[in-house]
């Protein structure tokens, strides 16, 4: 974020000086830039990682996607229903294709939002 100011009484800019070692004189329009804010948190997918803001680390939601598919492809039903719980919960499509050997189960993470 980006604002401007006058510098309004020579003590001010004189305090100013003093505080960012360059001349400042009264009535000099300065910039200020503040550093954007980011709070950090865990990626959804469980791994623990910390995003820069957002919900998931980068590519993670596609991991985690590929692994419900897998799931709900699976042959554990319990597993299966989950995972579909888990897709409806996100807004993500079902997955097409037969139902196969699913992976290792996979737990699932407790929902922030």
């Amino acid at each position: 974020m980006r604002k401007q100011f006058t510098v309004g009484t020579q003590e001010a800019a004189k305090q100013l000086s003093e505080l960012i070692g360059e001349p400042i004189t009264k009535g000099m329009v300065l910039t200020v830039t503040s550093p954007k804010q980011v709070v950090g948190r865990e990626c959804a997918c469980g791994c623990k990682t910390k995003t820069s803001g957002g919900v998931w680390a980068p590519g993670h939601d596609a991991t985690y996607k590929s692994r419900l598919f897998a799931l709900v492809r699976g042959t554990d039903t319990t597993q299966a229903d989950l995972a579909k719980a888990e897709l409806t919960r996100l807004g993500w499509p079902m997955p097409s294709g037969k139902k196969g050997t699913a992976p290792a189960p996979l737990p699932l993470p407790t929902a922030s939002e």
